[in-house]
């Protein structure tokens, strides 16, 4: 028994007619009636009377229509579920964040993520890229979004965005006065800046700029201050109230 006889069988019964039932059904009609006696022939039972042009169902093909559809809906439900579950992910996933990124960065994806993924359990830990890496090594986490500067060993990786920096200084600063290279003035300040381009500290970012004001050395983290001057994230200035 084919699903398809099943098919053109309850078509045939709802049309009451070969013809009707084979346009629906998008088949010539000798292929649609060939199929009917062949589910007559397997299951040894006429199921429907000819009259002409027009058929009905016996009291054997009456008995059997009801079954015939539930298989037929049984087989849509199982279609409906298998293709919701291929387009839908489940579960937990853990997933650690530097600081620098996890203000600015969360607040603009986990509502497309919940909308996207709705039966997806997201939990955000915010952390050091160090901490990050040695979770996502140790199995602790999923995943991981860190600076692209990150030692991440044999971790697979994948460059989700990039983020540029604006240099931040006062009016009337020395750099703020050069039109050309002026970053290759702050050349001697790459060396103090490079070990910190990784993270940013706990401390939240208003409490870093407050800071940097009065700092002489650099923040170990993506704010700095160093002679006057601070680096940001262009992102942290777009999101600034």
């Amino acid at each position: 028994m084919e699903l398809h006889q099943l098919r053109y069988f309850c078509a045939v019964a709802e049309t009451g007619s070969f013809s009707r039932a084979a346009e629906r059904s998008h088949v010539a009609q000798p292929s649609l009636s060939q199929q009917i006696l062949k589910l007559e022939d397997e299951l040894g039972a006429r199921l429907f009377d000819r009259l002409g042009r027009s058929v009905r169902l016996t009291d054997l093909g009456k008995a059997f229509l009801p079954r015939a559809r539930a298989v037929l809906r049984e087989l849509e439900a199982a279609k409906g579920d298998v293709v919701e579950r291929k387009d839908s992910i489940t579960g937990s996933l853990s997933v650690g964040v530097i600081p620098t990124i996890a203000p600015y960065l969360l607040p603009e994806v986990t509502p497309a993520l919940s909308k996207n993924w709705p039966k997806l359990k997201l939990v955000f830990r915010e952390e050091k890229t160090e901490q990050v890496v040695r979770d996502l090594e140790s199995g602790a986490l999923d995943a991981g979004l860190v600076a692209l500067e990150a030692d991440l060993g044999d971790l697979a990786r994948e460059v989700v965005m990039k983020d540029p920096f604006v240099v931040a200084l006062p009016r009337g600063h020395a750099l703020a006065k050069k039109k050309t290279d002026r970053f290759a003035s702050m050349r001697d300040m790459h060396r103090a800046l490079a070990q910190a381009r990784n993270d940013v500290q706990d401390t939240p970012a208003p409490q870093i700029k407050k800071r940097s004001r009065s700092a002489s050395h650099g923040h170990n983290g993506r704010f700095f201050s160093l002679w006057r001057v601070t680096l940001l994230p262009l992102r942290v200035i777009r999101s600034a109230p």
